[in-house]
């Protein structure tokens, strides 16, 4: 009887032994099977977070994965600003005023006919009228719009239209012109050293011309 509840006792702790072995690996063989993947892969295991929003990486190896960030490409904005050709030496036009001038470009050219000053009762403002005249020299049509002209001061300050002839604006067929008037309003201190800035359509032929005010 003795012998018989020994090898009982033996069959059942052998058993226990068993049964805990089992429970071990039931629970250990998921991440088993997954460090094995990441081991095949090279890929860090991800595991919850305690934390909601937040993941946990499990590196692999006991070496930390390095993850290269590319730069979004963007695109630079293209603009009209080119710098302007500066006209040092005016070209007076053949029998026409003392404040006349020409300046020729690739399609067109521009002819300053007159330029003159006109004062107001009080000092300021004072008004420049600048006749003026666009030649299409090429064989498709430009543009001719207000907001091509503007006035510059020697201090560098930017002075727009007030006022202009009617029908100057507007396109301007191959080899055909358009004449008129443009004036500007400006203090009398910033009346001194004026240039004519003339930025068309064609930013490459941007220019600035002296003018005799």
């Amino acid at each position: 009887m003795l012998y018989k509840s020994r090898q009982q006792y033996v069959m059942l702790a052998a058993l226990s032994f068993c049964a805990c072995l089992l429970l071990v690996g039931c629970g250990d063989g998921i991440p088993n099977v997954a460090n094995a993947a990441s081991v095949a892969t090279g890929t860090p295991v991800q595991k919850a977070a305690s934390s909601p929003g937040q993941v946990a990486t499990m590196p692999t190896s006991g070496k930390t994965a390095t993850v290269g960030i590319t730069a979004a490409a963007g695109t630079p904005i293209q603009s009209n600003g080119a710098a302007p050709i500066e006209i040092a030496t005016s070209t007076p036009v053949p029998g026409g005023s003392s404040t006349s001038q020409q300046i020729v470009l690739k399609d067109r050219a521009l002819v300053i006919n007159t330029v003159s000053r006109q004062k107001g009762a009080n000092p300021d403002p004072v008004a420049i009228n600048i006749a003026i005249t666009i030649k299409n020299t090429g064989d498709r049509s430009i543009q001719n719009q207000a907001a091509f002209f503007q006035l510059v001061s020697a201090g560098g300050d930017f002075f727009g239209q007030t006022n202009s002839s009617d029908n100057f604006y507007g396109s301007i067929a191959s080899h055909t012109i358009r004449s008129g008037t443009i004036t500007f309003q400006l203090p009398a201190l910033a009346t001194k050293n004026l240039r004519l800035m003339y930025r068309s359509e064609v930013s490459s032929e941007a220019l600035l011309v002296p003018i005799n005010a």
